[in-house]
């Protein structure tokens, strides 16, 4: 996860921002752990409690950072080489407020990755809605 750290920390450095700035973040994340882990990396969760963040609902939709509001790689087949198109995707749907029953409330900064092997490389995006 140190590839998602180091790019997660350049995107907020560029962009001016913390993870608490953003109000979603849709991750590249195939199974639970990498999503623990991920939002771990990018500072949405203490070290070693991104699973109990995820427990008490804070990662869910309405709570503190909605991660995966698409339902995740897996919900939407895990396409191989477009994946993480729909990461983005999901992120500009949030940003239209066009995300229908997966919509954030008031979503106005989000955040999509995506990796390649396990990590070893990561891309962080940070989007901000334009009215």
């Amino acid at each position: 996860m140190n590839a998602a750290q180091k790019a997660g920390g350049q995107a907020f450095e560029e962009a001016g921002l913390r993870p608490s700035d953003v109000d979603f973040a849709e991750l590249y994340a195939p199974c639970t752990i990498v999503e623990v882990l991920v939002s771990e990396a990018l500072g949405f969760a203490p070290r070693g409690a991104g699973a109990r963040f995820a427990a008490e609902g804070r990662t869910s939709l309405g709570g503190d950072i909605p991660l995966s509001t698409s339902g995740g790689l897996t919900s939407r087949g895990h396409p191989a080489y477009v994946t993480p198109l729909y990461n983005l995707l999901e992120a500009c749907e949030q940003l239209m407020h066009g995300a229908g029953d997966r919509q954030v409330e008031d979503a106005a900064i989000g955040l999509a990755t995506a990796e390649l092997g396990n990590y070893n490389a990561a891309l962080v995006h940070i989007l901000e809605r334009v009215s």
